[in-house]
């Protein structure tokens, strides 16, 4: 579906981007008929969207008024000449046609999205649990997944609090199999600003910080929290601050544990992804740095990376270290610790 819906977009612009009269009529009763087979292709799946009642009746109106539009269009394109143009407003009804296929869309979206969170919150085993997660892992590593084009499905996560069930997974989950591969499609979930801000709300921080001090967990779990910290945090995340406000609660914590990995690990990348967190975490939150300076942190690092084979990640190790060393030393009174380290 989510292939077809962005043909469909790029039908929809290039009907807008003609410039060539001759093919424009052509174009529109192609886009007409795209419409037309769409509806035609959800009619038998009524049965499986009227489980949810909440959405049922918005989309059958919806299909219905889709079909209808893209038949008089297509109708009214077939009578018009090319030289009266100009007397139609062909434009105004394609957008319309085009909002509510948005908005249709976007229903079928968060019907289906909450099948596979359904199946998550009440699954009978961990066979189809970890299945579920899995499929959800997919989805949100789809070119077509992230965005905000017509095939996004931002809006069904957020719709369905997909970060809130992946957390409860996280939390209440006795396998550490299924706790990490939750973990890792929480990476994945959290690139928005709305699925940040759940996962603060959610507690998302305090759950990574459980994790992460927790010394019965397995190394395997550890890394994977470190890892969904790094990239949650990240710079490249479209964030504001305010949804970091939960973060700076734990920055002590994260720092003290994370600092004590760097210094047990032989894994460069593992070393990689603690680095990044420690320097997300000076750049998010400036009282981090008499953390790090308690702890040594650039200390330890230096001295791990001595120990470390050099190898693919060395580049983008150093890279996180330097990033680390500038945003400490913003605050004057790191000077003589990043000096004498």
């Amino acid at each position: 579906l989510q292939t077809k819906v962005f043909l469909m977009q790029k039908e929809f612009e290039d009907v807008e981007k003609c410039s060539d009269e001759s093919s424009l009529l052509p174009s529109i009763q192609g886009v007409s008929d795209l419409m037309i087979d769409f509806v035609a292709g959800q009619e038998p799946k009524k049965q499986f969207y009227a489980q949810c009642p909440k959405y049922f009746k918005k989309l059958s109106d919806n299909l219905h008024s889709i079909r209808e539009m893209a038949t008089d269009l297509k109708r009214l394109v077939g009578k018009i000449d090319i030289d009266d143009l100009e007397d139609y407003p062909l434009d105004e009804d394609l957008q319309l046609i085009k909002r509510y296929f948005l908005i249709t869309i976007r229903i079928i979206f968060k019907l289906l999205v909450s099948t596979i969170v359904d199946n998550i919150e009440h699954a009978h085993n961990e066979m189809v649990l970890r299945s579920n997660i899995t499929h959800m892992a997919n989805l949100l590593s789809s070119e077509y997944t992230s965005g905000d084009g017509f095939s996004s499905l931002n809006d069904a996560f957020i719709s369905n609090s997909v970060v809130r069930v992946l957390l409860l997974v996280c939390l209440e989950n006795k396998s550490d199999w299924t706790r990490c591969l939750s973990l890792r499609t929480l990476s994945l979930v959290c690139t928005t600003e709305e699925t940040i801000q759940q996962f603060d709300i959610n507690s998302g921080f305090e759950i990574l910080r459980d994790i992460i001090v927790d010394s019965k967990r397995s190394e395997q779990e550890t890394k994977e929290a470190i890892s969904s910290l790094a990239s949650i945090t990240g710079p490249w995340q479209r964030s504001s601050e305010s949804n970091f406000k939960d973060l700076k609660d734990y920055a002590e914590d994260y720092i003290e544990e994370v600092t004590k990995i760097v210094e047990k690990t032989e894994s460069s990348q593992t070393m990689l992804i603690c680095v990044a967190v420690l320097n997300n975490l000076s750049r998010l939150d400036s009282s981090s740095v008499y953390s790090l300076i308690s702890h040594q942190s650039i200390f330890k690092i230096s001295k791990a990376y001595e120990k470390q084979v050099k190898g693919e990640y060395t580049v983008f190790l150093l890279e996180q270290i330097t990033s680390l060393i500038l945003n400490m030393s913003a605050n004057r009174k790191s000077h003589y610790h990043l000096t004498n380290k």
